[in-house]
Order: C-alpha cells, then structure tokens, then sequence
C-alpha cells in the first residue's frame, strides 16, 4: 500500500509548504536541503500511522449514600477509579488511550430495597465531576412520571466527558428529588452509561 494512503490530505500541504521553503532558500546547501526533506517525511509518515477506531462501551456504577433522607434533592455518590479497579462492562478500556467520548444513552437503576418506587421522586440528575475539571450536568429527567425502580434520563448533548474518563478518576453525583421525607438507613442505584469512544491505537 503507498504511502499516500495512510496521510491525510492536510499532511501532504505541510509537505508542500516545506518543498518550497527548500526551493526558495538557495543558500541551504543540497547536503541540508536533503535532509531537511528527509526529516519532513519521517515526521509526516509519524503522524499518519497514528490511528484511531470507534467503540462503543458500557460504565457501570453504584451511587450510594446513607440517610435519612429528607424531601428535596438527596446526592448519592459513586468514585470511580479506573486505573485501580474498572467499570467498564465487558471490555478493558485504557483511560489514557481515549481521544474523544460522547454519550449515547444513561439508564438509572434503583436498588437494594422493594419499598423504594420512582413515584416517591419528583426528579432526577446526573453529574459528573473530578479534580481537574469543574462539576458538569451531563443527565436529567423531570419530572420521573410512572412506577418502578429504572429510568432512562435524557442526556446532556452538550456535554463533553472526554476529559474525565481520560483521566480515569472521576466522581458521579446522582440527585434524587425526593417528594417526601424517608428515614431508612442506606439509598442505592445503579447508574448505567452507554458511551462512543474514539480509542487511539
């Protein structure tokens, strides 16, 4: 396969822009003039065998947080650490090998308890949060209408968590709104993200 096949079109520009430097500046000898040139496909070759494939990946994760609980917003808390233990579902993903990542799809699973029902909540949010970068809401549903114990939220399209599945360390804060006071001792939910990965081979 040639060369050609594997740079994109912008590299060969660069290759352009250096080939005329070259040419215009006779007072580079062929000696320099040769290996400049060579270095620039080197670099350009580099570049171009850096490739990237798409994935889709599943996050998996368990909010908790102990009560009582009182009516308004209630935050249970899960720290994910994937350089330690991960949570991605079925696959083995490389937290430093992720380019860019968006979400497709965030279900919320209500556990540990038959007494809890959607009904008893008004709302709900998801946010996600590390030590470099700032708190984002990345899903919503308002109002929960219906009985049961799973959701799917609506997602967030603006909202870009590349940068903390990068990292690997990040915390998800989920806000269940309460419509009355509960007094029992423990909450917990499962938070399902289903995400595209663009991975760097």
């Amino acid at each position: 396969m040639e060369i050609k096949a594997f740079i994109k079109p912008q590299l060969f520009n660069f290759r352009f822009l250096i080939n005329i430097f070259i040419m215009k500046n006779d007072n580079i000898s062929y000696h320099y003039k040769g290996l400049i040139f060579a270095l620039s496909l080197t670099v350009l070759f580099a570049v171009s065998c850096t490739s990237t494939t798409m994935q889709q990946a599943q996050l998996k994760a368990e909010t908790t947080a102990m009560g009582p609980f009182f009516a308004g917003p209630n935050s249970l808390i899960a720290e994910i650490n994937n350089q330690e233990s991960s949570s991605w579902v079925e696959k083995d993903i490389v937290s430093e090998k992720i380019k860019e990542a968006s979400l497709k799809s965030i279900s919320v699973d209500l556990i540990g308890n038959d007494s809890l029902d959607l009904s008893m909540f008004g709302s709900v949010a998801l946010s996600i949060v590390s030590q470099d970068e700032p708190m984002t809401n990345i899903a919503v549903k308002n109002p929960i209408e219906g009985n049961g114990t799973q959701i799917v939220m609506d997602i967030s399209e603006e909202a870009d968590i590349g940068p903390f599945l990068k990292s690997g360390k990040f915390t998800l804060v989920l806000d269940w709104d309460l419509l009355d006071d509960d007094f029992r001792e423990e909450m917990s939910s499962n938070v399902l993200m289903n995400v595209n990965l663009k991975i760097t081979e």
